[in-house]
């Protein structure tokens, strides 16, 4: 990646340095493109960024699967997964299962976490914990009289240096679009303008897809996910990569043809028009309000 799709200046937010934990409260402001690069890091597990052109999202960067796990694992299963949303999971029930490779959550759901653990007494790990104090000094989540949370301005966002390049670059996309979504009232608005309009064949395709995917598992029940995934897996890629992700890879995969081969065969056969024509549209948007577009989330230039 071309150095110019790269920014960087030490950011401030609420506290400067580590806190008696040892972990950065204060983010480093940057744009996403700088990740792309692995840039040396403040400590050796984890790096935290402010995007700078959405400020109130925060990235981290870890070093691998289990230091994001540690953080973000009981949160997934608390926001997105079947049979688990709106509860507490003890590491026992969710120590085999998979969490996520790349995380995104959005200040309210945060907050519900955290006050959820201060109610009930829940023995958060010292990662959560970290995390808590982050959102906190970051304004992401703000505490209330008693002691419970409730979502500020913002999001968080997770991706790995575990990940390969290729789906680092992806993450950091797919990532980032959720980033916008949680924070740019004006997107989700158009995300939810292209869902309603877009071949329904083509919808429930994907939405099955989400559905019967063992490692996603989202629950459909939640209309603010759905419509916040599916603009995610439309933009993740170019424009012109979208056709082969959705009709000779996602439409090919083992668990979609097994639960819903018409709807795959349908994608096959029609190269995945209506969700090409949703991504083209959904693009023009992102590239009019932030010169940003499917496939980048990181600055032309500077």
């Amino acid at each position: 990646v071309p150095r110019w799709c790269f920014s960087w200046e030490g950011g401030a937010a609420s506290s400067e340095g580590p806190d008696a934990a040892g972990g950065f409260l204060s983010p480093l402001t940057a744009d996403p493109g700088i990740m792309l690069g692995r840039p040396a890091w403040r400590r050796p597990d984890y790096e935290l960024y402010a995007w700078d052109q959405f400020p109130s999202v925060l990235f981290f960067d870890t070093r691998d699967y289990a230091v994001q796990d540690a953080f973000f694992k009981r949160l997934a299963f608390f926001a997105e997964k079947k049979g688990y949303r709106g509860r507490l999971a003890r590491d026992r029930e969710i120590d085999s299962q998979h969490g996520f490779n790349a995380y995104d959550y959005r200040g309210e759901t945060l907050g519900a976490f955290f006050s959820l653990a201060e109610e009930t007494g829940f023995p958060l790990n010292p990662h959560e914990e970290l995390l808590r104090d982050i959102l906190l000094a970051n304004g992401i989540i703000a505490q209330q009289t008693g002691g419970l949370y409730t979502g500020g301005n913002g999001a968080v966002i997770s991706i790995s240096m575990e990940s390969p390049d290729y789906l680092r670059r992806q993450f950091i996309v797919h990532e980032g679009l959720h980033g916008i979504y949680f924070t740019q009232p004006e997107f989700r608005e158009e995300v939810e303008r292209v869902y309603a309009g877009t071949d329904p064949r083509c919808v429930d395709f994907l939405l099955g897809y989400f559905d019967v995917t063992p490692t996603l598992a989202y629950d459909l029940a939640d209309t603010y996910l759905v419509q916040n995934e599916f603009m995610a897996y439309l933009l993740q890629q170019p424009l012109g990569a979208a056709e082969a992700y959705f009709a000779d890879q996602i439409a090919n995969r083992i668990y979609i043809n097994r639960y819903h081969p018409e709807l795959a065969q349908y994608v096959r056969d029609t190269r995945a028009r209506g969700l090409c024509e949703a991504a083209a549209k959904l693009s023009d948007f992102l590239t009019q309000k932030w010169n940003l577009e499917a496939g980048r989330v990181w600055k032309t230039h500077q």
